[in-house]
């Protein structure tokens, strides 16, 4: 019965890959990010119980309802994806140069935003007990200490969020289709040097603390960006996704020990073995766990009827206006289950899939499935084909990170991170640089002088 679903499974998921235009395939879409998520998420754990050592001993009834509960919430995602995408918007072409789309974002907000993200996540240092206790810090202890930050615990997604737009509207300005302006090779080089200046304090200082989930979100957007201006080949890509894979995987065995490098290189060099590349010892886990034990005590837990979606914006609220606020299933599931993880400050990720059974039951994975093969489905047209600008473009490439980490996350996290770290201090410097040109301002702060 398992081995069937999960080749059913596994034959599903690779179907977006055979519809194609003339044989070509952006890998980019979200259907094909959606679907290597899910393989990578859900394969292993099943895969292990077949044909290895069986190392979380599931039941195996449970692991099934698991996997035909995957494949429903994966064929509706398909759905809802394949339906409303034509197949002339499967693959998007190389950006075009809009003047006057490509103006709406004056290039001096951008560089006071990001001017203020870097301050914010130095206040954010600072309150930390500045640099060398950030970076000799535990994560537990960076975790608990986020709470009650506010807006200085975010100052590392906004900054995310404003440079792959500022490399976007470089990206606009000098190498898509039809634009007019050359950029001397100085400044070009200048400019290489800086963005790899930042992106190496920036895998320092995530790494530092074990943090892949942002290290994660700004690779593939940049990679993103620079796959949709043809800089990166598919073979490329693959590389790299594999490359990364391997990295993420190898590094969770040794994140524990990530203030202290020295320690790190010494652990790894002593106890390394091939079953650290076992993905059903990694992160592939945490969502079958969190099932697990929702289906074990399934006739203890009440259905939820949509309540988890309705009451997810509240999440959104800060705590000082609402403190009793909702806080997401994932902060529900570890008090129920395990308060003692709880109360020592720790967590789990969830499951959307989980999340569609606890309001809809068996059948609902499937419908949740087709909305959000829906929604994303309008998100890739929108930003891709309809607008086509650097902030639709950067929109689109940070909510990747999203459809990746899909298989372990609840709605209300989705939206809340998606919220704080994108469309809100992207939304702020649209809304800025439009004010400032309806003033009459733009002479003074308009890409003309570049």
């Amino acid at each position: 019965m398992i081995a069937g679903l999960l080749y059913l499974f596994i034959f599903i998921s690779i179907l977006p890959f055979l519809r194609r235009i003339k044989g070509k395939l952006f890998y980019f879409r979200p259907d094909i990010i959606f679907s290597l998520a899910f393989l990578i998420y859900v394969v292993p754990v099943p895969l292990n119980r077949l044909y290895f050592d069986n190392y979380y001993k599931f039941d195996d009834i449970i692991l099934s309802d698991i996997l035909q509960m995957q494949i429903l919430f994966v064929l509706g995602f398909f759905a809802g994806f394949h339906i409303f995408t034509p197949t002339s918007r499967l693959n998007p072409p190389r950006p075009v140069f809009n003047r006057i789309s490509n103006k709406s974002i004056s290039k001096w907000v951008l560089y006071i935003s990001l001017i203020f993200s870097v301050i914010l996540y130095f206040i954010y240092l600072h309150k930390l007990g500045g640099i060398a206790s950030y970076l000799s810090a535990k994560r537990l202890f960076i975790y608990k200490h986020n709470q009650g930050l506010g807006i200085y615990g975010v100052g590392i997604l906004i900054l995310k969020a404003v440079w792959i737009l500022f490399i976007a509207k470089f990206l606009m300005n000098y190498y898509s289709t039809g634009h007019k302006k050359r950029i001397d090779k100085v400044r070009l080089l200048w400019f290489i040097l800086l963005n790899l200046l930042g992106l190496i304090l920036f895998i320092v200082f995530n790494l530092a603390i074990g943090d892949r989930r942002v290290l994660l979100g700004l690779i593939v957007s940049l990679v993103g960006i620079l796959y949709l201006y043809r800089f990166v080949s598919n073979r490329v890509i693959v590389v790299i996704g594999l490359v990364l894979l391997i990295f993420f995987q190898v590094f969770s065995k040794l994140r524990h020990l990530s203030n202290n490098p020295g320690k790190m290189i010494e652990f790894a060099k002593n106890k390394w073995q091939i079953e650290w590349l076992d993905l059903s010892s990694g992160e592939s886990a945490g969502h079958y766990i969190v099932f697990n034990d929702i289906l074990k005590n399934k006739e203890k837990l009440d259905k939820m009827y949509g309540l988890t979606y309705i009451k997810a914006p509240l999440i959104i609220v800060p705590k000082f206006v609402y403190p009793d606020r909702y806080q997401g299933l994932s902060y529900w599931f570890v008090n129920k289950f395990y308060p003692g993880t709880a109360k020592r400050g720790g967590g789990f990720a969830f499951s959307i899939v989980a999340e569609a059974y606890l309001n809809f039951g068996f059948l609902g994975t499937f419908f949740i499935g087709l909305i959000f093969g829906i929604i994303f489905a309008r998100i890739w047209i929108v930003t891709m084909f309809k607008y086509k600008t650097a902030l639709s473009q950067t929109i689109y490439m940070l909510l990747l990170l999203f459809i990746i980490t899909l298989p372990r996350a609840d709605f209300s996290a989705i939206l809340k991170e998606s919220t704080i770290s994108i469309f809100l201090p992207l939304a702020v410097i649209f809304v800025v640089s439009k004010a400032l040109r309806i003033e009459g301002k733009d002479m003074v702060l308009s890409d003309s002088s570049e």
